[in-house]
């Protein structure tokens, strides 16, 4: 899984090498810069290697996650979120929060020919609010099953155990580091930011939860229109799916405009406070490195 303190380092494009290049696969930030290291060491994990391997990593996740709901009778669209390619600004300019992803295949009539539909019919058969209920359980778990998101997150972080353990060592880097009252100011002042633009949120996790949600139930009402409305072609060859109602795609145009708009207030907001809340995770990260 890559952490939420990957994530953000990750968007910020050259500035992640500085904080993830500080973490060694053989030796923390604070080892003796004068020392020797085995010849059959694999030497520092350095941030572009990183880079490389979380972006790998996030296309594995979707693709097991999607298999995972395959084999359990739904569908589920990978995300189509470009990592580690742009600054955080262009990226936001272009993606937003890189969630809100509007298919090609929704704004046009698409077919399939019978045979091949008619091996997924039970997966695109329509759903009822409990059948609903449903395909976010088998999504993302519940008391009794083990969703396919975690699913997909254990088996590739047991296959590429490198970047796993460095996302770990971020997570607990970042849990601390979030809940240093100098870093709560900070996120207070960046919210009083976001709010003088006319945006309400206590921190930038939250602003980019929020389209995770809307993004999620706007994704079940598609795949419910698309199933009830999927019908056999004149001559019975193909099975037909119509494009969106104009309304539905006018509700993702602007629910992705606002996430545009909202991801550029938060990292014009996030901008002047970049600096300080990288050095207190670096110092953070350096402690954490040299005491192991």
């Amino acid at each position: 899984m890559v952490a939420l303190a990957l994530n953000r380092l990750l968007r910020r494009g050259a500035g992640a090498d500085a904080a993830i290049g500080c973490v060694l696969l053989v030796a923390g930030c604070g080892s003796d810069p004068g020392g020797t290291e085995s010849s059959d060491s694999p030497g520092p994990l350095l941030g572009q290697d990183l880079i490389a391997l979380a972006r790998d990593e996030q296309v594995a996740v979707e693709e097991s996650v999607r298999a995972c709901m395959l084999e359990r009778g739904f569908d589920y669209s990978p995300s189509q979120a470009v990592v580690g390619e742009l600054s955080e600004a262009a990226y936001a300019k272009t993606y937003g929060y890189g969630v809100v992803v509007i298919e090609d295949e929704w704004r046009i009539e698409t077919s399939v020919p019978t045979d091949e539909f008619e091996d997924e019919l039970t997966a695109v058969e329509s759903m009822s609010p409990a059948e609903l209920d449903a395909w976010f359980g088998a999504l993302e778990g519940s008391d009794e099953t083990t969703g396919c998101r975690d699913l997909a997150r254990s088996e590739i972080d047991s296959e590429a155990g490198s970047v796993a353990a460095v996302s770990d060592l971020l997570d607990e880097v970042y849990e601390q580091v979030v809940a240093r009252p100098d870093v709560i100011a900070l996120n207070q002042t960046w919210s009083d930011c976001m709010a003088a633009a006319g945006y309400s949120y206590a921190t930038p996790e939250a602003a980019q939860g929020e389209f995770l949600v809307e993004m999620a139930q706007q994704r079940a009402m598609i795949r419910q229109f698309r199933a009830i409305n999927t019908e056999p072609s004149a001559d019975g060859a193909d099975f037909v799916t119509p494009a969106l109602p104009a309304e539905t795609l006018d509700v993702l145009e602007s629910l992705a405009e606002r996430e545009r708009a909202t991801a550029i207030a938060d990292i014009s907001c996030w901008e002047p406070l970049d600096a300080t809340y990288d050095a207190l995770f670096q110092q953070a990260l350096e402690a954490a490195t040299s005491a192991d």
